[in-house]
């Protein structure tokens, strides 16, 4: 009678859980197969590759230092194990989908951006919010556990933004907040993110009950007061911008740029013109930059 090899069957049931990580990134073909290689081909590294990934300091954490496809295939690696966490707290299936699908998203941007497999160093740094299970999809948008910091001096070590005294003791540093992130692409229909802000508070309330928030928290161009200027009076960007009240900004347009062209073109004659954010963001550069907007909880 043959005995069944305990490796053997432990690599099986991993190969079983990969592959459902995949059908739940929903990667352009041509991205899984080259990433799926790859992970069989270079199997027994992983779990060294994995374990090291995120060791080190931003933004030279391990993973930083391998090839774009290798730090693709470590981050896949690692969802894994994520996944079974996630599933073991009850987390809906659609959530943990729709977490993990940034990494679909920004492979996607870097095979266009660059033409090869892979992804940036910063999108490897970015990720680790998912490895920390820190941080979920809900709806349109993303919601981080995060305790507060103001982006001065005080917070960062340098006057990025200037905040008043005021606002610092109403909302002191290291309270319990989250953290709202947009990603490329979301639909910011205001009722659908009316929707993922109701469903973010009962989310996080109920999977996080030690935590107290207090606040929603939002630093983007989106939320540039001076944008006003180039929006229409009927936008999805201005809706989204009333929900939150400003209380930091500076006139760092390098986000608003990546964001509405892709990148920073030399010529001005070579930034794309297809739609009526990008001709207006053009004409008005000095509309551009960066707030910091909260929402009580």
């Amino acid at each position: 009678m043959n005995k069944t090899n305990p490796i053997a069957l432990s690599n099986m049931n991993y190969f079983d859980e990969i592959e459902a990580v995949f059908r739940m990134l929903k990667l352009p073909k041509n991205i899984e197969e080259l990433v799926k290689e790859y992970l069989f081909r270079h199997w027994s590294e992983m779990p060294t590759l994995s374990n090291e990934a995120y060791k080190g300091e931003i933004p030279d954490f391990q993973i930083c230092r391998r090839k774009p496809l290798t730090r693709l295939a470590i981050i896949i690696y690692l969802l894994t194990d994520k996944k079974r966490i996630l599933e073991s707290k009850d987390i809906d299936e659609k959530i943990i989908a729709e977490t993990f699908q940034d990494v679909s998203l920004r492979a996607k941007l870097y095979f266009e951006s660059h033409g090869k497999i892979g992804i940036s160093k910063q999108d490897a740094c970015w990720h680790r919010h998912i490895m920390n299970l820190k941080i979920f999809k809900i709806g349109e948008l993303q919601f981080q556990d995060f305790d507060m910091i103001y982006l001065d001096k005080e917070g960062i070590g340098e006057d990025y933004m200037k905040f008043s005294e005021e606002q610092k003791e109403r909302l002191p540093k290291g309270t319990p907040v989250l953290n709202v992130h947009i990603q490329r692409g979301a639909l910011l229909n205001i009722d659908s993110v009316k929707k993922s802000f109701d469903e973010a508070r009962l989310f996080f309330q109920k999977f996080f009950p030690n935590r107290k928030y207090q606040a929603f928290i939002c630093c983007s161009w989106l939320l540039y007061p001076n944008m006003d200027e180039i929006l229409p009076e009927h936008s999805n960007i201005r809706d989204f911008k009333k929900l939150f009240h400003v209380i930091g900004q500076v006139q760092d347009s390098e986000d608003a740029i990546r964001d509405i062209f892709g990148k920073r073109y030399r010529a001005k004659k070579d930034f794309p013109q297809n739609t009526s954010l990008q001709i207006s963001a053009l004409q008005s550069m000095h509309h551009l930059g960066m707030g910091f907007g909260i929402i009580d909880f």
